[in-house]
C-alpha cells in the first residue's frame, strides 16, 4: 500500500525447488490482507484440476480470502505446465485441460447460487450450499494463466482476464495480447 502498488500476485506451485516456494498462496495472501487496506490480492494461479484442488475447496478458500480482504481478491486459475507437479499429484495429463475447463465453469456458479448442483464429465455434485460467498458481486474478477499463444486465445473466448508470461521477445507477447483481444 505505502509503495503505491495496485496489486500483488501470488502463485501456487509444488515441488519446484528454486523456482517457486509457494504451496499455500492463500495463507500468504491472508497475511497480506491483514497488513494492508487498499492493494488488490491476486491469487494467480490456483491449480484448478481436481487432483490439485477440488472446485468446492477453491470456491470456499477464495471467498474466505475475499471476505477477509473486504473484497480485494483477483482470482487466477491454471493447470500447471510442470511435469513435476503433474506426476506428484498423480494427474491424468491428457485430461487436465478438460478438468480445468469444467472446474472453471463451476466455481463462479458456486459463488452465485445459494445451492449448487452439478452433473458433468468429471464432477457429480449433489445439491450443496457452498459457503461462504465472496464480497465482490457477482464474484471476484477471474483470470487464467496463458503460457502458450493458444491458451491466450481460449482465455479471450472465455471472456476472462489473461495472465501472460513475458517469455521471449516483445513481438511474441504483443501477438499473444492481440490474439487474446481478438478472441
Amino acid at each position: 500500500d505505502q509503495l503505491g502498488y495496485h496489486c500483488v500476485w501470488e502463485v501456487e506451485h509444488h515441488g519446484l525447488y528454486e523456482y517457486s516456494h509457494s504451496s499455500a498462496p492463500e495463507v500468504f495472501l491472508a497475511y497480506v490482507a491483514a497488513e494492508t487496506s487498499r492493494i488488490r490480492l491476486g491469487h494467480g494461479v490456483t491449480l484448478t484440476p481436481f487432483r490439485y484442488n477440488h472446485p468446492i475447496r477453491i470456491a470456499e478458500r477464495i471467498a474466505t480470502l475475499d471476505i477477509l480482504s473486504e473484497g480485494r481478491v483477483n482470482w487466477g486459475s491454471g493447470k500447471s505446465s510442470s511435469l513435476v507437479e503433474h506426476k506428484a499429484f498423480e494427474n491424468d495429463v491428457p485430461k487436465l485441460h478438460e478438468q480445468w475447463l469444467e472446474a472453471l465453469e463451476m466455481i463462479p456458479r458456486m459463488w452465485q447460487q445459494d445451492v449448487f448442483e452439478w452433473k458433468g464429465k468429471f464432477f457429480d455434485i449433489p445439491p450443496t450450499q457452498v459457503i461462504p460467498k465472496p464480497v465482490q458481486q457477482p464474484h471476484p474478477p477471474i483470470f487464467a494463466a496463458c503460457s502458450k499463444p493458444e491458451s491466450a486465445v481460449q482465455v479471450g473466448k472465455l471472456g476472462i482476464g489473461a495472465l501472460n508470461f513475458a517469455i521471449g521477445n516483445d513481438d511474441y507477447l504483443a501477438r499473444k495480447v492481440a490474439d487474446y483481444k481478438a478472441a
